[in-house]
């Protein structure tokens, strides 16, 4: 048996469900009206002769000619009438209203009718619309193409616009002479400026195809109305795949002097008609050897000298290639910093002549010395330090220089070699000992510079702090025990030191700025706040309905209960 209570518990479930759906889609339904092309600024009713303010803060004011039914909006820059039942649109702003009703007389007013009229103002803004154009969609390596993108202002608005055209690094660009789009950095097009109704900018480029795939171009228009807006395109270059690849595997990062090999894969899954290929390893890497992956040695590969390095040319075996081949090239690091091997392929296919350049940046390292301080007086000025070398090679001709001390008694502060994880030692004093130096009340710290060669000749130059802090140091000579064990410690360099080459300098960190939000992030956040408590409503509305129909339920349950009883009395 049941009650008409539990019916009504159960309408109150259903009608909780569809509220909570309703309230989900009225949540999302606020995100996308944030981006409504004409924003409501004011949207009410509104008395004749009477100010009123906009969301926006402007503060406008509304007249009614009853005779021949206008409203007449003084807006701050521009004056406008909408007639009964439509719609006007200003330089700034566009208004509706329905007609008005009158409400009596107010005779302090020049025109003593009062009228009410349901008004509606939003801001006139500007659309901005982007179309972009390939002259080919489909290329391969090496072909040229051209490309175009039109900026045009749909709106009813002028707009201050700033306009980007990226272009990925597959494409080699180049400009067209006489274009208003201007090159920035990383191969990217900008133009800036007032965008006005119905204008359009036109920009005009060309691409090459530098390696197969699909390659997008991306443009992006911001502008301001209340908040900033951005609009954006892209379009898609296809390029065909070669039937020729050049890949390598090798140590990107490399220490001074290590061995490594360079293995360069020759591939191509047809049959060339033709093949020439070739590989320049530059001066920073000496080549050891070359061979090919089947260890045949160098008579299928010859080697030429040229300036800054070594060029390496295949042999007829590579002439009709289907198929892969290996080159290895055992190499020796012999220079400190950043080299490419290049490589350069051309063949025949299908009667169609192609080719493709291919670069492999090696870098090679060595571990920096520092200065270490062994003793320091800030009384006299005079110091004791250590220059440690932290590389697994010994380094050559050490020369110090210093901005503020020289070598004691004025020598020379020069070294002949250190050797690899080792040190020297040098004394130094201040060259002019100033009363705020030999007082303790200086704070800063002193730089030098370590000029030497390494084991290949090549001359380096690095400059390290001097850990000298006359305000933190004591103004004595440090003690012997303390000097001993700052020694024995710096005798093998810390890994921190070999990263950073400068002894006791800790690592700055770049404060981190927190991203401005904008308008809509918090008007985003409000909306979430809203459909959150909506959400928690409805579900503390549908636990309670389901415990109050829980209860009744049970109490139907004793009801029937007590009339299976028997009634004693009755006999």
């Amino acid at each position: 048996m049941k009650t008409k209570n539990a019916e009504g518990r159960r309408f109150l479930s259903s009608a909780v469900a569809i509220t909570v759906v309703v309230a989900i889609f009225t949540f999302l339904s606020l995100l996308p009206n944030a981006f409504a092309a004409n924003p409501v600024i004011f949207h009410g009713n509104v008395i004749s002769g009477s100010q009123y303010n906009t969301t926006i803060g402007e503060v406008f004011t509304v007249s009614y000619v009853s005779s021949e039914q206008k409203l007449i909006i003084d807006f701050p820059g521009e004056s406008f009438v909408i007639e009964s039942n439509t719609c006007t649109t200003g330089k700034i702003v566009q208004g509706c209203f329905d007609g008005a009703v009158f409400k009596g007389y107010n005779r302090s007013l020049p025109d003593p009718e009062v009228y009410e009229a349901k008004l509606t103002l939003s801001m006139v803004v500007p659309e901005i619309k982007i179309v972009k154009l390939l002259g080919k969609e489909e290329v391969e390596v090496g072909e040229e193409t051209t490309a175009s993108v039109n900026v045009t202002n749909t709106g009813a608005a002028m707009a201050i616009v700033y306009f980007t055209e990226k272009i990925p690094a597959e494409l080699k660009l180049a400009e067209l002479p006489g274009q208003r789009c201007q090159l920035s950095s990383g191969n990217t097009l900008v133009l800036t400026g007032d965008l006005t109704v119905g204008e359009m900018w036109r920009c005009d480029y060309k691409v090459t195809a530098l390696s197969p795939g699909t390659h997008v171009i991306k443009s992006s228009a911001a502008f301001d109305v209340i908040k900033r807006e951005t609009v954006e395109a892209s379009a898609s270059l296809k390029v065909k795949d070669l039937p020729f690849s050049v890949t390598a595997t090798y140590p990107s990062a490399l220490l001074l002097g290590e061995k490594f090999n360079i293995t360069l894969v020759l591939k191509s899954d047809k049959k060339l008609d033709s093949l020439k290929f070739s590989a320049f390893t530059p001066a920073q890497m000496k080549v050891l050897s070359v061979k090919s992956g089947d260890v045949i040695e160098g008579p299928k590969h010859t080697t030429e000298k040229q300036a800054g390095g070594l060029k390496i040319l295949n042999s007829d075996r590579l002439t009709n290639l289907n198929g892969s081949v290996e080159i290895i090239i055992s190499s020796e690091a012999v220079a400190v910093g950043e080299f490419l091997i290049s490589t350069n392929s051309s063949w025949s296919f299908d009667s169609l002549k192609q080719g493709t350049a291919k670069d492999f940046q090696v870098n090679a390292t060595f571990a920096k010395p520092y200065f270490r301080l062994s003793k320091y007086d800030n009384k006299t000025g005079q110091a004791s330090i250590d220059v440690v070398n932290p590389a697994h090679l010994p380094i050559f001709n050490i020369s110090l220089s210093f901005g503020s001390f020289t070598g004691l008694n004025n020598q020379p502060l020069v070294a002949g070699e250190i050797s690899s994880l080792s040190h020297a030692g040098f004394d130094i004093a201040l060259k002019t000992q100033t009363p705020e130096v030999a007082g303790g009340g200086s704070s800063s710290n002193y730089s030098g510079e370590i000029r030497y060669y390494t084991l290949y000749g090549q001359e380096l130059t690095e400059t390290a702090a001097l850990p000298i802090n006359a305000s933190q140091l004591q103004k004595t000579v440090m003690p012997a025990e303390e000097t001993s064990k700052k020694a024995s410690e710096a005798e093998q360099p810390a890994a921190e030191e070999n990263k950073t080459g400068e002894a006791g300098e800790g690592i700055i960190r770049e404060p981190v700025n927190p991203k401005r939000k904008s308008g809509f992030a918090g008007f985003r956040v409000a909306a979430a706040m809203v459909g959150i408590i909506i959400i928690l409503i409805v579900i503390f509305l549908m636990l309670r309905a389901k415990k109050e129909e829980k209860e009744e339920e049970t109490e139907l349950v004793k009801a029937e209960e007590e009339e299976e009883k028997p009634d004693f009395e009755k006999y």
